[in-house]
């Protein structure tokens, strides 16, 4: 029979307290024990589990910087990205027609609470064929962040730092991340917009009538927004080299921040501060290799913005060391390969690429051929790192229209135009942050 220990309340929470080597905090001051004082009866297992489950609640983290970056990360790395299209579904996209057949591109959204609107102009380069043309980046509004408080405070370690940190939560229930349009660094961006006949029974169902708004995030997960113009005539948008993102959520870092009026309408920022750096790991190659090879179109060109990426990545291992390798690596990083559609996915074909000719059809080609050109970079990049701590997996994720539009049957493409898609990017990795003392 377990041997039953008799304990006074106030026993339970000193001996809980020195087990985790805390003091008592001013606001849970022991009283002396009474006569009137309920008693606890524990068997020894029963404290065993008591004990343990308080000490497994506790937090784990060494500082509140480290609480902060753990929020900083799950935001970034998992709550924002798990909600993305839902959050940019709160702006919208739709073809605007002018006078004279002209036609333009607007996105609508909110800065403020109040609507704004962008408009990229199109210009007819073809019949029936028209392409808007820019390059840089905007601004296309904002979203809130206040639905992230409920999701972090279920986590009791997070939950238990915003109770001693409140302004914290309120910056996450106040804040907004800006919603940003970005174009391909090295082709430029384009909408493009195309007319075509009636198209297929389910293509005809998920178009809108022309000139309607077409929810944002919708159209950039699928890059396609289907328009009836009338019972004879569809046209659809596309892009090319456009990225749209929400922008990188980071609390504010001023401490003297005070609730209530003062928090900042964004709590986004980036670069530096007078005592933090950030240092963002990021990589990617356009349209680099030759058709059917994993040999590059320009060799000179591309180990150049291979070396470029390896040489700023060296310099910062040697600057910050173990710690940013370790962030790095933590992200388990990846060069990923993609493929553009340029025909029928399902079409039967044999490339010329020998270790993909057994697959059945030219999907599943794109995707193997893809998946061996990221190992090509991935094998180059690694070799050209080694001794730094630093490796890179790779993986095929072979055709995608994420980037650019892609082939079908009712819109064909051009290869120029499906460019932006035979892309390899480095997965996403959170920016690594350091406060650097200042004199």
């Amino acid at each position: 029979m377990a041997k039953i220990i008799k304990l006074t309340e106030n026993d339970l929470k000193n001996m809980v307290q020195n087990i985790l080597e805390q003091p008592t905090s001013s606001d849970r001051t022991v009283s002396p024990p009474t006569t009137k004082q309920k008693m606890v009866k524990l068997t020894e297992s029963d404290l065993v589990k008591l004990v343990s489950k308080v000490i497994n609640e506790q937090p784990d983290f060494i500082s509140d910087a480290d609480v902060i970056r753990y929020i900083e990360e799950r935001m970034n790395m998992e709550i924002l990205p798990n909600k993305q299209t839902e959050l940019l579904n709160l702006l919208t996209i739709r073809v605007e027609q002018g006078p004279n057949d002209s036609y333009s591109v607007v996105i609508k959204g909110t800065e403020n609470g109040k609507v704004v609107e962008g408009e990229v102009p199109l210009e007819e380069t073809k019949e029936y064929y028209y392409v808007g043309d820019f390059d840089g980046m905007f601004k296309v509004g904002a979203v809130s962040t206040a639905f992230a408080a409920d999701i972090l405070k279920e986590d009791p370690k997070v939950a238990m730092f915003f109770e001693k940190n409140p302004r914290y939560l309120l910056e996450i229930e106040k804040g907004m991340v800006d919603v940003t349009i970005k174009t391909d660094r090295q082709n430029g961006g384009r909408f493009i917009l195309g007319f075509t006949g009636k198209p297929d029974r389910a293509t005809s169902k998920e178009s809108v009538a022309a000139g309607d708004e077409y929810p944002l995030g919708t159209y950039f997960k699928y890059n396609r927004l289907p328009m009836k113009v009338n019972n004879d005539v569809y046209a659809y948008l596309q892009s090319g080299g456009l990225f749209l993102e929400l922008q990188k959520f980071v609390f504010n870092s001023n401490p003297n921040m005070k609730i209530g009026g003062d928090v900042p309408r964004t709590a986004t920022t980036t670069g530096k501060t007078p005592s933090e750096t950030v240092i963002k790991v990021e990589f990617s190659l356009v349209d680099v290799f030759k058709f059917d090879e994993t040999n590059f179109i320009d060799e000179g060109k591309s180990m150049g913005q291979i070396d470029g990426f390896v040489n700023k990545m060296k310099t910062n291992a040697n600057q910050h060391g173990k710690p940013l390798t370790d962030h790095i690596m933590k992200s388990s990083p990846k060069i990923v390969g993609y493929a553009s559609i340029d025909a029928n996915s399902e079409q039967k074909i044999t490339g010329k690429y020998a270790p993909c000719k057994s697959v059945a059809t030219r999907g599943e080609y794109n995707k193997c051929l893809s998946e061996a050109r990221a190992k090509r970079i991935a094998d180059i990049i690694n070799e050209k790192l080694t001794g730094t701590g630093l490796s890179f997996g790779f993986y095929g994720a072979g055709e995608t229209t994420k980037f650019g539009p892609g082939w079908t049957a009712q819109a064909p493409t051009k290869v120029e135009d499906t460019a932006p898609n035979r892309r390899f990017e480095l997965t996403p990795i959170p920016p690594f942050s350091k406060t650097i003392k200042t004199q």
